[in-house]
C-alpha cells in the first residue's frame, strides 16, 4: 500500500525520497496514473528505459508521455520539460531520479527545480535516492536532512518511502 497520494497542486515542488530498493519508481507511476485521470504527466526518466516504466505501470495510460534520455543536463532536462508543456499540455513532471541530472550544484537543484515549477505553473515530483546508511545500521527512515543535495527549503511537500514491502506493487 502507498502512502497518501497528495492533492495536486500546480507551482509546487515535492521531493519522494527513499533508499536503495525501497519502490521509488513505482510509487512515482502510481502517482503518473492517478495524476493522468485529469491531465497529461510526463514521466523523465533518467535510470529506467520507457519499456521498463511501462512495466512499472498497473495499466497503460495514453495520457502519460515518458522521456528517458539518460545522462541529461539540467539545461536539457529545462528545455524538453518546456517543449512538452507546450506541445502536450502537461501539468505534473515527474522527474525519476534527480541525483542523476548533470551540471547543476547539488545544492541548487530543488531551488531550480522549484523556479521551474512556479514559472511554467507546474508540479514537479522528485524521485531522490538517499544512499544507504554508512554506519551499518539497516534503518531506512528518511527524513529531509538525509537527502544528498541540501537546500530543502524549496520543497513544498517531502515523502519519504520506507518500506520495499509497503509499497512495492
Amino acid at each position: 500500500m502507498f502512502p497518501p497520494i497528495p492533492s495536486f497542486q500546480t507551482s509546487r515542488l515535492i521531493a519522494v525520497a527513499a533508499r536503495p530498493a525501497m519502490g521509488k519508481t513505482p510509487f512515482l507511476c502510481a502517482l503518473a496514473q492517478e495524476r493522468s485521470n485529469q491531465y497529461p504527466v510526463l514521466i523523465k526518466s533518467l535510470e529506467y528505459s520507457e519499456k521498463q516504466i511501462l512495466n512499472k505501470l498497473s495499466y497503460p495510460v495514453e495520457s502519460i508521455l515518458i522521456d528517458d534520455a539518460p545522462h541529461l543536463s539540467f539545461q536539457e532536462l529545462e528545455s524538453c520539460v518546456r517543449d512538452m508543456v507546450v506541445t502536450h499540455r502537461i501539468k505534473t513532471v515527474i522527474i525519476d531520479y534527480v541525483n542523476l541530472i548533470r551540471d547543476i550544484e547539488a545544492d541548487a537543484i530543488f531551488s531550480a527545480l522549484k523556479s521551474l515549477a512556479q514559472e511554467l505553473d507546474i508540479e514537479i515530483i522528485a524521485g531522490v535516492l538517499v544512499p544507504r546508511r554508512q554506519d551499518g545500521v539497516k534503518d531506512p527512515t528518511v527524513t529531509l536532512a538525509d537527502l544528498p543535495m541540501k537546500g530543502t527549503e524549496p520543497i513544498d511537500e517531502f515523502i519519504p518511502l520506507e518500506s520495499q514491502m509497503q509499497y512495492c506493487v
